[in-house]
């Protein structure tokens, strides 16, 4: 027993922090690690209530890297979604979700990007989340946008 008092005691010496590659938690290994296998995980998950750690594993896209994937996706040029015009309306909606969904970045950051108010960003997600949950096809699109990023 005093073999192994001396082996933790020397690993603890060591390594004064042995959880400071702790990543969101739950995840422990250096930065390659999370990038190279964890993250390739949950890409397709949805961080949820029961799986916080998930929203803070997850790489985070910018606003410009979202708002380009969704304008390539609908062949649209960038600057057409982020006005307001009622011909580009529905992927307008689709690129408010997604930028809040891919940047994690506060109503009202996002909001500032489309000219909209915190609260029409709130109404938004709301609008094309139940469309995901009803439509295979607009799920589908969203996750099609979604790995591009």
């Amino acid at each position: 027993m005093t073999e192994y008092k001396r082996f933790v005691e020397f690993g603890i010496e060591e390594n004064d922090r042995p959880f400071k590659d702790l990543r969101a938690g739950v995840v422990l290994g250096r930065e390659g690690f999370v990038e190279e296998k964890i993250e390739g995980l949950i890409r397709d998950k949805s961080a949820d209530r029961e799986l916080p750690a998930l929203k803070r594993l997850s790489r985070k896209a910018s606003m410009e890297e979202v708002i380009k994937a969704v304008a390539d996706h609908y062949a649209l040029d960038p600057g057409d979604l982020t006005k307001r015009s009622r011909r580009c309306s529905t992927e307008r909606k689709v690129a408010i979700y997604l930028s809040k969904v891919m940047t994690g970045g506060k109503n009202s950051f996002v909001g500032a990007h489309f000219g909209i108010t915190p609260q029409a960003v709130t109404n938004i997600l709301s609008e094309v989340e139940n469309k995901r949950e009803q439509s295979k096809g607009v799920r589908e699109e969203i996750n099609e946008i979604k790995c591009k990023l």
